[in-house]
């Protein structure tokens, strides 16, 4: 008999779990959830969703306090000095609104974590940073935000990076970079400087790290980011990413909260109705940066039944072409002179389609036919790379080179002795093709061959 001891594991689990359940604390605001959708805090406030992470979810999250807690052990091997470890940073908000319900100080008096006490009366952001460190060449202290994460989610996070730069980054990972610059925020206004915070990627499969450091300006209230390094195999390597800047970022922040804690009072004070929807400004068409992170949302199916099926309409016309919603010109509301001509337009569109594909057709045979016969002339030696046959209105010339393809960025990054080796393993690939153009729109075969030659050229520099 087959033993499962996945199985096992699940029972197990269960049993632990009714041994000791887990406590669910109250809802509040924090510089961990503070960058998330404002439909999601919304949700988690007013008790319609509440994030309660399997045994599974848990089994991860634990695995990655150990990946944490291993890198702050290596960074005191390696000379950096470690500050603080879960180190205690306040923001006071004194323009709080209706924010002030999630709050420490105006809405809990007692930080369910540490433990620390507030005065009542005021309202304080209060959170913890993973771990504070001493800049081994400025000798500043900067925030250390942890985040272990699957080599998947590495490698997507790296190519945003370094292919698209830090806009859609931040979109990417909205949620730690508000908490990390939040950090380096409470850090700047306490010393009255700048002050800086890296969030620190660690990819759990393969000894990779991604580092972004990110600079709180006071005075301007912005969070800049600063620059990016990636080190992989052994090797450091700045992405050459755009600077960006985050303008009143403290500003927009507290702004959200208020919005939310405003919606709350709104839903509490209209018996749970749907006053609140025109307070979440976020309640709207989503780009597609915002429905791939609701994809992966876990709150996704409590906010699709709360914001009247937003979600699952934006699914339904992202869908393929066969499954799409039908709309006529009568649903969208239009006059009827306006239905006419849709409907000419409509008409022309598929005579003169049907039109270009059977002419495309009729084209694409007679040049078959053409490349045929002077394929016989090529192979007889009777035509030659790039030579020009002239027909009536018409140039047909055959193209061949050959083209090796590199990162020369990458390339030049590397030794001598590794130039070589790449060098080695170069592989070449012929390209052959013939081109075929009216003289009207033919463009100047000469060109094309010194064009050709300039590749062939750099092509031939590389390879010495």
């Amino acid at each position: 008999m087959t033993v499962s001891y996945g199985e096992f594991v699940r029972r197990g689990a269960q049993v632990l779990r009714d041994e000791k359940p887990r406590e669910r604390a109250a809802f509040y605001f924090s510089p961990s959830n503070a960058g998330a959708c404002k439909r999601e805090l919304f949700l988690e406030a007013t008790g319609r969703y509440r994030f309660e992470p399997d045994d599974i979810l848990l089994g991860i999250m634990q695995d990655g306090e150990t990946h944490e807690d291993l890198t702050l052990r290596q960074l005191r091997e390696g000379g950096v000095e470690v500050v603080g470890v879960q180190a205690p940073l306040d923001l006071l908000i004194e323009d709080a609104g209706d924010a002030a319900l999630f709050l420490a100080g105006s809405g809990y008096a007692r930080c369910p974590v540490c433990g620390v006490g507030f005065e009542s009366g005021v309202s304080v952001l209060h959170g913890h940073a993973d771990a504070l460190l001493r800049n081994p060449e400025t000798g500043e202290t900067e925030v250390f935000e942890h985040k272990a994460v699957s080599g998947a989610h590495f490698d997507r996070l790296t190519q945003v990076l370094e292919k698209k730069g830090f806009g859609p980054f931040f979109r990417e990972s909205r949620r730690y970079v508000v908490q990390a610059g939040l950090y380096a925020a409470v850090l700047g206004l306490s010393e009255e400087r700048g002050a800086e915070a890296v969030l620190f990627y660690k990819n759990r499969n393969r000894p990779e790290f991604l580092e972004v450091r990110l600079r709180y300006e006071p005075g301007e209230d912005a969070l800049r980011f600063v620059e990016a390094h990636l080190v992989r195999e052994g090797r450091a390597r700045r992405l050459s990413a755009e600077p960006v800047v985050l303008a009143r970022f403290l500003e927009r922040l507290e702004r959200r909260l208020r919005d939310v804690g405003q919606a709350v009072r709104m839903w509490r004070e209209s018996g749970g109705e749907n006053a609140f929807v025109e307070v979440l400004k976020e309640v709207r068409r989503l780009t597609s940066d915002e429905l791939r992170e609701c994809r992966f949302c876990e709150a996704r199916m409590a906010c699709a039944r709360t914001f009247g099926g937003l979600l699952e309409r934006q699914r339904t016309a992202e869908r393929d072409e066969g499954e799409r919603r039908e709309v006529r010109p009568e649903d969208l509301g239009a006059d009827e002179e306006t239905h006419r001509r849709l409907e000419e337009l409509a008409e022309q569109f598929a005579h003169l389609d049907e039109e270009l594909k059977r002419i495309e057709k009729q084209r694409d045979e007679a040049k078959r036919e053409l490349t045929r016969i002077l394929d016989e002339f090529w192979e007889k030696g009777m035509l030659m790379p790039n030579d020009c046959v002239r027909l009536p209105r018409v140039r047909v010339w055959r193209t061949v080179f050959e083209r090796e393809e590199f990162d020369r960025q990458l390339f030049e990054g590397l030794s001598e002795e590794e130039k070589e080796v790449v060098r080695r393993c170069l592989t070449s690939r012929v390209y052959s093709y013939w081109s075929c153009r009216t003289e009207a729109a033919s463009s100047n075969p000469k060109r094309e061959k010194r064009n050709s030659v300039a590749k062939n050229r750099m092509v031939s520099e590389f390879s010495r």
